[in-house]
């Protein structure tokens, strides 16, 4: 038996225990034939590690059941042949190869903040809609803009390089237990538009590798800088490989989960950190006693008029608010991004800006000029959402040198 089918092997028996020794809900849980379950647990009952635990079900003749029920279930198969016989997790664990598929939250984002030692609270800084393969012409938006992946590299590294200079060069003595990188979603353009499939300045699988070389230089400059980082993670809109976006697997239709899992596999070993990679839309992760809840935005429908975002982000954020009270998983602020602009909303919601910034698509659509910009802000232990500092990558010309005027 390889390496690989005991591994198998082990999943399965510790899943078959876990769940009361059912061979049926096992393969539920694994997603996995039940035939293949039942033929890893035949084969575990010839294994001296497992014999004991077999050892009832070999007794009262209980092969003529089991033969009747592998009938059944090869029934139920041939029904459901066309369905996707490989889960999340056997993804991860067996074809990823990942070490640890249950991400877990560290424990530095709930220690008690010393305030003696300079410590201010936990710095977080949003990354999303960078659209990497995207391209953007100046000539068709008055030149007040232009995107390309070697524009995308640069402004991903000012916005790193931005948020070290703003948590150590302009907050005296300032230190950090680590850092929170949000990703949420749309780090790579995609094909959901036809016209992303001529415009787009490589192909998707070219996009892809030059984006997870960028992404790993930032979280490892951030790493260098602040010691430890945890990255949550979501799917967005535009990675998505289907033409309408799905409700069930929305993760894992997705561009942007994969390259999540290939960012927490190539840094499987650097104890400094630390992946939470959503399986579904939405994911929540607690800083001291501030419950955060991240997903993309895109599921927020509608802003047509004149309070454009607002109308959706609000309406979105308050029967989102209602649904998590119901399962009781009540959060304190919403980190969004998918609409491309910059927006705060009390200690309750902050939609994050984009790296691509003002585009063709904004344009056609009327949309109001946004510089690229992520957000930045710190939370304290005690007054929540601090120093809340988006940060544009592009600095303003400074045409008033006056630190205030006024007319007479």
């Amino acid at each position: 038996m390889t390496t690989e089918s005991q591994e198998i092997q082990e999943l399965i028996v510790e899943t078959f225990l876990k769940l009361d020794k059912n061979a049926r809900a096992t393969a539920r849980e694994l997603n996995l034939p039940r035939t293949t379950v039942r033929n890893h647990l035949r084969r575990a009952k010839n294994n001296t590690r497992y014999k004991e635990i077999f050892k009832v079900q070999s007794e009262n003749g209980n092969e003529t059941l089991i033969l009747k029920s592998q009938i059944q279930d090869l029934r139920k198969e041939l029904v459901e042949a066309n369905k996707n016989s490989v889960s999340a997790e056997y993804i991860k664990r067996f074809i990823l190869n990942l070490k640890d598929s249950n991400h877990i939250i560290p424990e530095w984002l709930s220690k008690e903040s010393n305030f003696n030692d300079g410590t201010i609270g936990v710095p977080t800084l949003c990354i999303s809609d960078l659209h990497f393969g995207e391209v953007v012409d100046p000539d068709q938006i008055f030149g007040v803009n232009k995107y390309n992946i070697e524009i995308a590299k640069h402004r991903l590294q000012v916005v790193v390089d931005k948020a070290i200079d703003l948590s150590f060069n302009h907050i005296a003595n300032a230190k950090y237990p680590g850092i929170i990188v949000p990703l949420l979603g749309d780090l790579s353009t995609g094909l959901i538009h036809d016209e992303l499939k001529i415009t787009g300045e490589k192909e998707v699988l070219q996009v892809s590798l030059e984006l997870l070389d960028a992404m790993i230089e930032a979280i490892k400059k951030l790493a260098d800088s602040f010691g430890k980082v945890f990255v949550p993670c979501v799917a967005g809109n535009h990675g998505r490989l289907t033409l309408k976006p799905r409700a069930k697997g929305y993760a894992y239709d997705s561009m942007d989960w994969l390259q999540y899992q290939l960012l927490a596999k190539f840094f499987e070993n650097d104890k400094r950190i630390k992946f939470l990679i959503a399986d579904g839309e939405d994911a929540q992760y607690k800083v001291y006693d501030y419950t955060y809840r991240i997903t993309h935005g895109s599921q927020f429908s509608g802003g047509n008029g004149i309070l454009g975002a607002l109308g959706p982000i609000l309406r979105g954020d308050m029967k989102k608010r209602s649904s998590a009270r119901s399962m009781n998983a009540d959060y304190d602020v919403l980190l969004i991004g998918h609409f491309h602009q910059s927006m705060t909303f009390a200690q309750r919601c902050i939609c994050n800006g984009s790296l691509v910034g003002f585009s063709e698509y904004a344009a056609k659509g009327n949309y109001p000029f946004e510089p690229p910009t992520q957000n930045f802000f710190i939370t304290h232990p005690v007054h929540g959402i601090t120093f809340n500092l988006p940060i544009r990558i592009e600095d303003k010309e400074l045409t008033n040198k006056e630190w205030v005027s006024w007319e007479e």
